[in-house]
């Protein structure tokens, strides 16, 4: 936004702050390491050869020390005179880890105790022509929160409440790695003449095919003595439509309004385009561009329903309901800060292929990048954003709640114009964990009227303990029962299951490197090491126990078990999804950001887990599912329901086999259906026969779902769990082909049925699908991706089922 800019990022000085240091000079008295800014203190180090990140990650506790030493950095850098000529010169640093001092050319210019705020500070008169110095000491966080702990306090507060830093960077059960700091965004100093552009918001007022309204108010700053214009200007391709403001002396605040005709709206994926128009906004005094902001605009509607508890549909936009695929997003790690953009594709790509529309930013990780936000703009991912409040309660003493209060406002101004951005949520945990001894103010009404205040348009839920909301439209946190159905079943539906899941471990490579120990050096006792909560491990063993009995070692366990989370998810998912009465459901988590038993579908090194690959057929576009129904007089039942979350009408012949476990067919039956676009088919009640087989151990039923030759969906279900099932060895015929430089087709087919066929390819950067059944009627293709020119040697295919 500034009319010049001198980036201050690249290699600067750090080492221990020494606390006998009494001036400026005291500093170099002993020698400086040099680092990489952005980073994270754990970053810095590595930098300079004191640690390396693979250690700190198995043995977390030996570097406690980095967590309560003061840290100080160091950068020097030139100015000449044409840039101190400016009238207004900034520094802005957009995110310091946390409690930081800064000192340009030996003058202390300001504090911050909240990362989540960018710090913007005038020093025009702190610089001079030729060599200046920056220093930025960063004191232990932990003692910061104690102190705070002590001062504002009460005892059913954890101290970590008391510090504005990430709830992920503290030590917990599942995560033991020591707090950081460290300058963990760009640094840059910002010059501008007489005035610049401080603000932008865009919000659409009105949308639809015919018409779209939207409203553009700024906020200048600097000097406001004079009168200035602003050109603003909205463009696609040959679309071009232009108005101009102006700012009379002493005036900070303007706004106007335009008509965009037959508008290209912004819609979530598998709705629409994702259309971005271009706007460009430039500020002028006497025809000089003083300063100019250029951005992505997307134009839609959101509306949020938070009252109606018998309603179906929670979130809508442009005016049409749309039913959320979802899950948790996790901060991608909690010790760099040098995430780039090629890692936010990877792992938004996966996002995409999975199937979801909507991610929520967790308040456990804090908040995201830009970088992250734009490619949510254009990739069509809605996302749900919680503000950084979570895991317990918070002070309600005004020193503390003003910090929270200018953090959300900040957050609110940064995300606004992200059409991604759909809703802000108070807080990311249960309102059952919370309990508070009374209601918090800073969730029922100041939150929300600072959203209102800077968006109108925004929606804001409230899920805190006391909130009537969650108690009536949402649900939080469902675990997994005591033990399920090997059906979808009838279970209570949430009008919008905002947070469910199930713990699994990391994968055995994963687990492998973690200890730098073959698998079959693994012992049950490192395996157990991995789990944050103890709670986790008893499910871990019973769930997986009741579904395959004993598993021998920790690498079956391992395995079984993350099969044992992916099928929970399918078949809670499924069940919600059929039902009609849901709105939607939010996973948690996609990723998970440590070697740890946790919640996510994709591993800490981003790669996919079973859950992922299980995730991409629940939440697929077209899905068809068997529910049982329990039918006093006639016993059990099950009924085949199909989904279509498309825009487009089918009409298709669902087919019904029941087959033994060889894949001789027992019985079969077609059911016809036609379907409206966006809709739930009603239920479709299967034979007695089919319904009650009379080998439960020895029995499949194989639905699918064909229009003409095409098939539109399938899927699989067992009547027992595996543990009573003899799977029958088989040889799977395989045939590789090659498509193009990256894309190899891998064309599978079996005998006998084939439960959970899991692909290794050690030169594979992405398979697209795994974890498959394979029915011997229907043979299935697997796209799978390698570096360009890579080839792909057959005899590396390892192909592995129960």
């Amino acid at each position: 936004m500034a009319f010049s800019t001198k980036c201050l990022d690249g290699i600067w000085q750090f080492k221990e702050y020494p606390t006998d240091a009494r001036n400026i000079s005291d500093l170099d008295c002993q020698p400086w390491h040099s680092a990489g800014v952005p980073g994270s203190i754990f970053e810095c180090l590595q930098d300079a050869n004191l640690i390396t990140m693979r250690d700190i990650l198995v043995k977390p506790r030996d570097y406690d020390w980095i967590s309560h030493k003061p840290w100080i950095f160091s950068k020097t850098f030139e100015c000449d005179t044409a840039f101190l000529a400016a009238d207004n010169i900034d520094l802005v640093f957009d995110c310091l880890d946390t409690i930081a001092t800064i000192w340009l050319n030996e003058k202390i210019i300001a504090r911050s105790a909240n990362m989540f705020i960018p710090c913007r500070i005038a020093v025009k008169e702190f610089l001079h022509a030729g060599q200046n110095r920056i220093l930025v000491k960063f004191d232990p966080a932990w003692a910061y929160a104690r102190k705070q702990y002590e001062k504002l306090g009460r005892g059913s507060m954890p101290v970590e409440s008391f510090i504005r830093k990430p709830h992920i960077h503290f030590p917990t059960d599942a995560n033991s790695m020591p707090t950081g700091c460290g300058v963990l965004s760009s640094c840059r100093l910002e010059s501008t003449n007489k005035a610049r552009i401080e603000h932008v918001h865009v919000r659409t007022v009105d949308a639809s095919a015919h018409f779209a309204d939207l409203r553009i108010a700024l906020k200048i700053g600097g000097n406001l003595d004079e009168q200035y214009s602003c050109r603003i200007t909205i463009s696609a391709g040959t679309f071009k439509i232009s108005n101009e403001l102006v700012f009379q002396q002493g005036q900070e605040f303007q706004s106007t309004l335009f008509r965009i005709d037959r508008p290209f709206l912004w819609w979530p994926r598998g709705h629409g385009i994702q259309f971005l128009y271009d706007l460009n906004i430039e500020l002028l005094h006497n025809e000089t561009v003083l300063d100019s902001v250029t951005r992505p605009l997307g134009l839609r509607t959101i509306k949020v329903n938070t009252s109606d508890p018998a309603s179906s549909s929670v979130f809508e936009v442009n005016g049409r309901s749309i039913y959320v695929k979802g899950a948790a997003w996790n901060a991608l790690s909690h010790q760099s800060a040098r995430i780039s953009q090629t890692q936010y594709k990877h792992l938004l790509g996966l996002a995409l292929q999975s199937n979801l529309n909507m991610l929520r930013v967790s308040g456990f990780g804090g908040y995201e990048t830009t970088e992250f936000y734009d490619l949510c703009d254009k990739l069509g991912l809605m996302v749900w954003q919680d503000f950084a409040i979570t895991n317990s309660n918070y002070p309600d003493k005004p020193v503390f709640t003003q910090q929270i209060e200018q953090e959300v406002a900040a957050k609110v101004t940064q995300l606004r114009n992200h059409p991604c951005v759909v809703v802000f949520s108070s807080c990311a945990d249960s309102p059952q964990q919370l309990k508070p001894a009374r209601p918090n103010k800073l969730f029922s009404s100041q939150l929300p009227r600072i959203i209102s205040e800077l968006d109108p348009s925004a929606a804001y839920i409230d899920n805190s303990a006391n909130s009537p909301v969650f108690k009536s439209v949402f649900d939080l946190h469902r675990q997994a029962p005591p033990a399920f159905d090997y059906f979808s079943s009838s279970v209570p539906e949430p009008v919008f299951l905002s947070a469910w899941g199930f713990a699994s471990p990391p994968q055995i490579k994963n687990i492998e490197k973690h200890f730098a120990l073959d698998r079959r050096d693994l012992s049950l006792a490192q395996f157990e090491s991995l789990a944050g909560e103890k709670v986790f491990l008893s499910r871990l063993y019973q769930y997986t126990g009741e579904m395959f009995g004993l598993c021998k070692t920790p690498a079956e366990l391992s395995l079984r078990s993350a099969l044992v989370a992916a099928r929970f998810a399918k078949f809670h998912a499924e069940t919600l999804r059929a039902g009609g009465k849901n709105a939607g459901q939010i996973l948690w988590f996609f990723n998970d950001h440590c070697t740890s038993i946790g919640f996510g579908a994709v591993d800490f090194d981003r790669s996919p887990k079973p859950l992922y690959y299980y995730m991409r057929r629940f939440f697929a576009p077209v899905m068809i599912t068997a529910i049982t129904r329990n039918d006093h007089a006639l016993g059990p039942a099950i009924e085949v329901i199909a989904v279509n979350d498309t825009a487009s009408p089918i009409t298709a012949n669902i087919m019904a086999t029941l087959m033994n476990i060889s894949g001789k067919v027992k019985d079969k039956t077609s059911l016809p259906v036609s379907m409206s676009p966006f809709s739930v088919s009603a239920p479709f009640k299967l034979p007695k026969a089919i319904a009650m087989p009379g080998d439960l151990n020895d029995s499949i039923l194989h639905l699918a779902m064909q229009n003409d030759d095409k098939l539109l969906a399938q899927n699989t279900f067992l009547y027992s769990p595996d543990k009573f099932i003899i799977y029958p060895r088989c040889e799977i015929s395989q045939k590789l082909e090659r498509i193009d430089e990256v894309t190899y087709r891998l064309h599978l087919s079996a005998p006998a049925f084939v439960k959970d066929m899991f692909i290794e390819i050690p030169s594979a950067l992405h398979i697209w699908d795994n974890f498959l059944d394979l029915v011997p009627s229907i043979p299935q293709s697997i796209n799978i991706t390698v570096a360009k020119s890579a080839i792909i040697d057959p005899s590396q295919i390892t192909l592995t089922h129960l």
